[in-house]
């Protein structure tokens, strides 16, 4: 068990920053920061977005070769932090993860 001490406590991939009187202020900086950090490892696209959500990122492609193995759990891995993430502190990404965690068997 780990003890802190100070306004600013991380847990569980949150910032919980109590350095105004009556007042929390959550972030998830650094975690999202893992998340990219991990994602671009598996990602050779040079391609950026204005947004997270892309107009065909409801397109399914049935001819689409499977993953291998490794990057299929890259994947996995990245959704379900991304979903966590959804729930904690970014709900705006709910509808784009909603969606791919059933794209990712």
């Amino acid at each position: 068990m780990k003890t802190s001490c100070g306004k600013v406590h991380d847990y569980l991939g949150m910032a919980l920053d109590y350095s105004v009187d009556g007042q929390v202020v959550i972030t998830m900086f650094a975690y999202i920061a893992k998340i990219v950090q991990l994602f671009a490892k598996y990602d050779d696209t040079e391609h950026t977005t204005a947004t997270h959500v892309v107009e065909h990122i409801f397109d399914i492609n049935e001819e689409a070769i499977p993953l291998s193995k490794p990057s299929a759990t890259a994947i996995h891995h990245f959704v379900a932090k991304c979903l966590f993430a959804t729930k904690q502190a970014h709900p705006d990404i709910a509808t784009a993860f909603s969606f791919l965690t059933s794209r990712v068997k």
